[in-house]
């Protein structure tokens, strides 16, 4: 089984696909995320640590050793995770990092712009925890402007939402950010499992800045590669999701059953393939 990494032209790429992409040299990240229980979101346990293996935050860097066994985050930048990701300190920092990293949950639903959101880690009340797609439209109109690459390492970021969708594109957060800046976003099909996208996303993230001639897309491949065949020894498979609930078509059991590898736990496409690249893939 081979992989090949998706690529989403949307109305908001057209604008973007065909820029020569600045110099990865030096690129630091933002990366911030949601690891605490809210409402009817369960914990997300490997967020902290795919954080730590992203982002190499002086100010995290001890605490971000012992989570990751001693090794620093592929990029400089800062991390804001849990009660420090809030709307406020996400707005501040928009703009001044080519890369943003997020890792959380996010909630797509039927209806208007205002009924799909990402979960915030921080807020007074239940409604300042979610960045709604109407707020990000309307509060963070060009704040992604200068983002050379926006990681959506949340549930269902690249899906149809918003009551002026037409059914006819791929359309969500990935555009909208794209739509605002972003030049290239990499979000997700369907309800994400939590330690499968820490690995691919620090194997993404460490093939890119190994080799800063590979494109995106190609780092993608490799670390969708890489999950497919690896050999892991994690603690626990765990089934914690990054949506509220997954939903299948059909019963599982009209399915054949998948054997799985002990050596490859995340063999399974459900694990390695639900991300794509939006917009520029070089």
């Amino acid at each position: 089984m081979m992989s090949a990494a998706a690529l989403l032209l949307v109305l908001a790429s057209r604008d973007k696909i065909d820029k020569i992409p600045a110099t990865r040299e030096g690129w630091t990240a933002l990366g911030v995320g949601v690891s605490k229980e809210f409402e009817n979101f369960p914990a997300l346990f490997a967020v902290p640590e795919e954080l730590c293996r992203v982002v190499n935050d002086p100010q995290k860097q001890a605490a971000c050793l012992k989570l990751t066994g001693g090794k620093t985050g592929v990029l400089g930048g800062i991390n804001l995770s849990d009660d420090e990701f809030t709307f406020q300190t996400f707005k501040l920092h928009l703009g001044r990092y080519p890369i943003v990293h997020i890792a959380s949950h996010f909630s797509l639903n039927a209806g208007t712009e205002a009924d799909s959101y990402l979960l915030l880690g921080g807020g007074k009340t239940g409604d300042e925890r979610k960045l709604t797609l109407a707020s990000v439209r309307e509060n963070l109109d060009t704040k992604f402007v200068g983002t050379e690459l926006l990681v959506l390492s949340a549930c269902n970021t690249a899906m149809l939402a918003g009551e002026q969708s037409s059914g006819a594109e791929i359309e969500g957060f990935g555009a909208l950010a794209q739509q605002q800046g972003a030049k290239t976003v990499l979000a997700s099909l369907w309800s994400v499992a939590d330690d499968s996208t820490r690995d691919l996303m620090s194997g993404f993230y460490q093939i890119l800045e190994t080799d800063l001639k590979i494109s995106k897309a190609e780092a993608l491949r490799q670390a969708q590669i890489k999950l497919l065949h690896g050999k892991y020894q994690p603690a626990q498979i765990a089934e914690r999701h990054r949506s509220e609930a997954v939903r299948f078509g059909a019963s599982a059991s009209n399915f054949p059953k998948f054997i799985k590898d002990e050596n490859a736990p995340f063999a399974h496409p459900f694990y390695w393939s639900p991300f794509v690249l939006i917009g520029n893939w070089r």
